[in-house]
């Protein structure tokens, strides 16, 4: 009998900083279907994704996928877990559009994007209680009998840095910029239309040209919202999941960091909009835009399988053809990303 090469791994505490929690938002309580509110319960459920992922790889692998063909696919099911602090610590698999634990790490460099695009919208009310002082002590020195030096005192003498927010100031101030989440399903035929079935004869070479138009399409919406300035700073992802009778379904993903009086026409989809987007709300619309597509890890590996198949690099009469890109930052989103 084989010897397994599955690495057993061993669970400890479970980290509770804004970046771990996000990705246990988005990635382990959609996959379980529950919370995780004890160290227990996160452990157990850790171990369960990871069970699963390996079952799913091997579902995946038996109905035709090739993660990659020059071979060394073991260490794919023992990728590192996240979600709870695990031990060893394994080398990730970087299959992050469909490995959960990878899929959650680049959620997590997303979530550190956006964060770190917005200011502080308390830090800015302060900002702006303080140039407002200090706009009204340089027309004070303008007058007579002005004292010497007094720009850098408030009125009751203390320094304009450690100046505090009264109750209300910080709401009163308008901040600058939105944050805006949106996402925008439609259904399309695995099997193309009648007059293109010569052009796309198979499923996955529908799937890829659908693919393709995607980025297309997401490269002219951007650009046109950055022309005219509505957008400060963009992600577009876009995930397509196996649907039911013979349909894709298709997510386009988009979080917006845009003017607050100059804000894009959106009409479809579902949208949320943050007038101040603190910490939480940034922490709650990349939970909701980046959510796991589920289905990747429940559908029939078959036609998962076409899916994987079709969004991989391609070798075309000699030539190699780069995978469709489902993903893309613009603006000031575009010089923060780490990826």
């Amino acid at each position: 009998m084989a010897k397994s090469t599955d690495v057993r791994f061993t669970y400890d505490w479970m980290p509770n900083r804004y970046g771990d929690r996000i990705q246990r938002a988005a990635v382990l309580y959609p996959l379980s279907g529950r919370l995780a509110h004890t160290v227990l319960a996160g452990r157990a459920m850790t171990n369960w994704v990871l069970q699963r992922w390996r079952a799913r790889l091997a579902a995946l692998m038996a109905a035709g996928w090739v993660p990659r063909p020059q071979g060394h696919n073991t260490f794919l099911r023992n990728c590192c877990p996240t979600f709870v602090h695990s031990m060893p610590r394994t080398r990730p698999c970087k299959l992050d559009w469909i490995c959960p634990f990878c899929y959650a790490r680049w959620v997590l460099r997303v979530w550190n994007m956006v964060d770190t695009a917005f200011p502080n919208p308390r830090h800015h009310a302060a900002e702006m209680a303080q140039a407002q002082l200090r706009m009204e002590e340089r027309l004070d020195n303008t007058l007579p009998g002005a004292q010497e030096g007094g720009a850098e005192q408030t009125d009751e003498g203390r320094p304009l840095r450690h100046i505090q927010l009264t109750p209300g100031m910080g709401d009163a101030v308008v901040f600058p910029y939105h944050l805006i989440e949106r996402v925008v399903r439609h259904h399309v035929s695995m099997q193309p239309p009648e007059e293109l079935r010569e052009t796309f004869p198979t499923p996955e070479s529908w799937l890829r040209r659908l693919l393709e138009r995607a980025a297309v399409r997401r490269g002219e919406i951007m650009k046109r919202m950055l022309d005219a300035g509505q957008l400060v700073g963009g992600m577009y992802f876009t995930t397509v999941e196996p649907g039911e009778d013979g349909f894709w379904l298709f997510k386009h993903r988009q979080l917006l960091m845009v003017p607050a009086n100059n804000h894009p026409p959106l009409e479809h989809g579902r949208i949320r909009i943050y007038d101040r987007p603190t910490r939480s709300r940034i922490f709650a619309a990349v939970a909701h835009v980046c959510r796991y597509p589920v289905a990747l890890m429940s559908a029939d590996p078959v036609i998962t399988a076409i899916y994987l198949r079709a969004r991989r690099t391609q070798l075309i009469d000699g030539k190699q053809r780069r995978a469709p890109r489902l993903f893309g930052t613009y603006g000031c989103f575009r010089t923060r990303r780490v990826f």
